[in-house]
Order: structure tokens, then sequence, then C-alpha cells
């Protein structure tokens, strides 16, 4: 009976997977949690206690493995004590989720048992659980159940209520309705109206669907305004051979960037987009100046230009993006949200592993700033992993912004899917606010998404060219 329960639970893993990492099964996810709830229904507590702790380090397993693939950290993986210690640390982590999942999740099925309640609780539930392993994770919301639900756009668009936490809502919604339904629909054969749930269940989703449609194209008559905005993107491909702290890596870097523009012409833009960290650090006061301008002759000289640079300032090492203006002007904008044990060293944890910090760029954190073009055009940047975090967009278009910047690096990333779940991060940005998404990543994959997170064109993983467009506003 226990192996039954096992296959069950972790056929519900892998159905949450396929549903997650392929987009054409994105609707798989309207009912893998099924096997999961019927196993923990059928379970004693005490069983449950350990089924519902398998279910989340399976299912994060199956969603996280493709980003847990770091090129850079298996080169550079630790020996002994500091090995010991992180396995340690994440053994206790994935156990703290567990925790909460069991908590959240095993408490409502097994302690609860009338449908109505359950459905109400449930989903609230697994909201709560959600939340609390975003915070868990530096806030970084990614990895989540409604993720898939950008590929649908009558749901997806719901989150521009409230963000990715309510595509998970409605995830966990369907998945207990269809369940409690189907289950009461076995139950109670005599009678003649047990296809009630079921067809309710249904009903719901075909309304929540309608009233997606209708509020998409009520929000999208107010984008459109007639203006004009031409980008150009320039992904120079993958240098992961080389590390930015080499000497020569800057050089390549600039090589493979005139490589990628020699193959057309690029023609005058609104904006053009260089790869994050194009040049070596530099002092502030060189780049107010404006001195390194120069080093950009084969752009147009009459674009605005956007490239990425670590700015000193005060002894401080701040992960900045410069917009490089016609005429001189220049302004800048600095990364909020730090990426934990790769840009910086969470507090105390310098105590316990002395020997990783080396391994950090010791970025401090900076503040996000709007930018604007002359021609009245207001845009925000998401620096690498801020895509993942929402109230980074949120504040840009709050202050203003007609367009968001992803700018960044995928190249740390050993598995396709990674970059594609980077991708995915912008589509969520794009279709929470409202918003166009220009994707500039140095190895890929960059593209253009408009406000309902669909991509309009794209260049692919690895792939070195120029990506010019026309979006109206």
């Amino acid at each position: 009976m226990a192996k039954k329960y096992g296959f069950l639970i972790f056929s519900s893993s892998l159905l949450v997977g396929a549903a997650f990492w392929i987009q054409s099964l994105w609707f798989l996810m309207l009912f893998a949690l099924l096997p999961f709830i019927y196993a923990l229904d059928q379970m004693g507590k005490k069983m449950a206690l350990g089924a519902s702790a398998f279910f989340v380090v399976i299912t994060g397993l199956v969603m996280a493995y493709p980003l847990l693939r770091f090129r850079t950290v298996q080169s550079i993986m630790p020996a002994g004590d500091e090995l010991f210690f992180l396995l340690l640390v994440t053994f206790f982590y994935v156990l703290t989720l567990a925790v909460i999942a069991f908590f959240l999740l095993w408490l409502g099925i097994a302690l609860l048992k009338k449908p109505m309640v359950r459905i109400t609780f449930l989903p609230l539930a697994w909201i709560g659980f959600e939340f609390l392993r975003t915070k868990l994770s530096f806030g970084l919301a990614w990895l989540s159940v409604g993720e898939p639900l950008v590929e649908f756009l009558p749901l997806g668009v719901y989150a521009r209520i409230g963000g990715i936490y309510v595509l998970s809502f409605f995830i966990a919604l369907f998945n207990v309705a269809l369940y409690e339904s189907i289950k009461y629909l076995i139950l109670h054969k005599e009678k003649t109206w047990r296809w009630t749930p079921l067809f309710t269940t249904f009903l719901l989703f075909i309304l929540l669907s309608a009233g997606g449609m209708i509020y998409a194209g009520a929000n999208n008559s107010t984008v459109k305004t007639g203006r004009t905005f031409s980008v150009a993107i320039i992904q120079a491909g993958s240098l992961f051979n080389y590390h930015p702290e080499e000497k020569d890596y800057y050089r390549r870097l600039h090589m493979k960037t005139k490589e990628a523009t020699a193959k057309e012409k690029i023609p005058d833009a609104d904006l053009i987009v260089l790869p994050a960290n194009y040049m070596k650090p530099a002092a502030e006061a060189e780049i107010l100046e404006n001195k390194i301008r120069e080093e950009l002759d084969f752009l147009p000289k009459n674009s605005p230009v956007l490239f990425g640079v670590a700015i000193k300032r005060d002894g401080q090492q701040y992960e900045t993006s410069v917009l490089s203006l016609p005429g001189g002007e220049i302004q800048t904008t600095s990364k909020e949200y730090l990426f934990p044990f790769v840009e910086y060293f969470p507090l105390y944890s310098e105590k316990f592993l002395p020997k990783l910090k080396k391994f950090t760029t010791q970025y401090t954190h900076g503040d996000n700033q709007v930018l604007f073009l002359k021609n009245g055009i207001a845009f925000g940047v998401l620096f690498c992993s801020e895509e993942f975090v929402p109230q980074v967009s949120r504040k840009a278009k709050r202050n203003g912004a007609n367009l968001l910047v992803i700018s960044g690096n995928t190249d740390d990333f050993a598995s396709g899917l990674a970059f594609k779940e980077v991708l995915r991060a912008g589509r969520l940005r794009a279709l929470e606010n409202n918003i166009y998404v220009i994707h500039a990543l140095k190895s890929g994959i960059s593209a253009v998404i408009d406000p309902d997170g669909r991509v309009l064109k794209q260049l692919g993983k690895d792939e070195a060219g120029v990506l010019y467009t026309s979006i109206t506003f």
C-alpha cells in the first residue's frame, strides 16, 4: 500500500514538472496535484506527514534541478568542512520547506473533511506556502505552480491583480475542486444529481477564462497610444570559458559584440541595449564624464545606448546600468536586490564560509532608478535575478516607466531549461504590469515581450546577433 501511495505522489511531482518545463503541456498543472491529494486522503495522519515532506522534496527537485546546475558553482565546489556546512544548510532549508508544507497542506487534507471547507482552505494554504518559501528564498519569487498559466492568457492575465500568487491560487483551487467533485461523483452513485459538482468545477474554469479574456481586453484598450519605439538588442553569445576577472575577458566580449553587429548594419534606434557588464569596472567619475563612450564607436552616434558596468564609489562596487545619450548626457541606475552568495554575502555567513567570499562579486546594494530618454519614454532596468523579484518591476511602473529592460547574463546555467525560466520570469513581469519588456541577455535568450507576456521576437540561447524591432505603445 505504501508503494502505491509513493507512486501516486511521485507521479504528481512528475506531472508538475512536465507542466512547468514543457510549454505546450501547461494544462497538466490543472490536475497535476490530484494524485498527491488522493494519496494523502487515504493515509493515516502520521504517514501523511512523511508523504507531504516527500512530495515537497521531489517536486522541488523536479522544478529546480535545471536552475541548480550552475557551471561556475560546480567548478569551484569547496571541499571538507565548507562542503559539509553547505550541504547541512541545504538540508535544513529543504526540511524547513517540508515542515511548512506539512502544517499548511497536510493539515487541510488530513484534518479537514468537508468538501467546501477544503476547497476554501487548501488553495489559501498553498499560497501561504509559496509566500513563505519566497521569503525564505531571499525574496526570489520563482518556481511557483501558477507560472505555466502565462501560456494561457485568459487565466494568466489575472496576474495583474495579485501577481504569481493569484495564478497559483487558481491552480490549487481548480485541483482541489476537481478532486472533491470526482470523489463526490464516485461516492454518491445513487444520486441523480451527482454530476453537479463536477459540472460546477468546469463551469468555474470557463467563467474564469471568459472573465480573463474580458479583463485582458479592457486593459489592452488603454495600452495603445500610437507612439512607436524602436529597440536594438545586441547579443554577444556565450563567454562562459572566460571569467570577468580575467584580463582578456572584456577584449573578447567587445570582439564578440562587434562580430555580432558586423553581419548587418545597426540602424538608428530609440534605444540600443548592450550585454550586461559590457565595460570593465570603472570609477564613477570616469562614467559620468562619458569617457568610455569612445569604445562604442561601432554603434550609431545618434542612438541612446544602455550598457552594464561595475561602478566604484567610496570604496564600494555597484552593479550599474549606464544610459549614454547623444550629446554626452549620462544617467545611471544600480541593482537593489543582490543575489545571495553570488553577488554578496548575507549577514553572518562570512563567519562560517570565509573562503567562499572570494568567489562573490562583492557588490553593494544600490538604488534602482527609472531612466528617461529625450523622446519622453521612461524605462526601468531589472538586473540579473531581479526579474524574479516582482516589487522591482512594480516600483519602476509606479515611478512612470513605459517599458522594462531586463539586463543580465545566463552563462552560469548549464541547462537550456534555465534559460527558458529566466525568459518566463520576464514574461510574467510584462503580464503583471501590463507593460512591454526588453529582455537583453549576453548569451540569451534575448527577446521583446508584449504586455500580455507573449514573445514578439527573440534570439536563441548562445546565438550571436542583433535583435531589432519596433513596438507601439
